[in-house]
């Protein structure tokens, strides 16, 4: 039985030094640190939303565009399907 006591107490002092390790670890991040190492990732977040908006407006822009070349497109084609049926029947 002497044996059993042994190991016993030699793992229960080997959890508290790991366990008190641990402890003492789990303190390095501050909201401090923290902040300062999510500061540049809000300037990045910042700056790519600035661009998808810019990107967002050029797409919309470009329908517009798009509208106007396909109507041009269109009136284009009735004028040359009107100057080859005329070219025809001359």
């Amino acid at each position: 039985m002497n044996g059993f006591a042994s190991i016993g107490a030699k793992y229960f002092i080997g959890a508290g030094v790991v366990g008190s390790l641990l402890l003492t670890q789990g303190c390095i991040a501050t909201r401090d640190w923290v902040k300062e190492q999510m500061d540049p990732l809000d300037g990045r977040v910042s700056q790519t939303e600035s661009r998808i908006s810019k990107t967002e407006g050029d797409i919309s822009s470009l329908g517009g565009r798009m509208s106007g070349v396909e109507g041009n497109w269109a009136s284009s084609k009735g004028d040359w399907a009107d100057r080859r049926q005329g070219g025809k029947s001359a």
